[in-house]
């Protein structure tokens, strides 16, 4: 299991039936976390856009960075 997740393939990757093994592993492994809070990665990641989550990723599609707020701001939230 990876350590981050990009929440749009998550959400992609459950919906596919020709991944890869590995990805297939994880894939099912998220969805019996998905499954353990009640919650489907559909409403995970409307929260993150409702909250300022960013979903920017760079050509590659890698992710460029996790939130428009800076860490200072976070800090201050907290």
């Amino acid at each position: 299991m990876d350590a981050q997740i990009y929440l749009p393939h998550v959400v992609d990757n459950m919906k596919r039936d020709d991944l890869s093994a590995k990805e297939a592993a994880k894939t099912r492994t998220l969805q019996v976390l998905f499954d353990l809070v009640n919650l489907s990665p559909e409403e995970v990641l409307e929260l993150a856009r409702a909250t300022g989550v960013s979903e920017r990723v760079d050509q590659q599609g890698h992710r460029i960075d996790v939130t428009k707020k800076t860490d200072e701001q976070i800090q201050l939230d907290d």
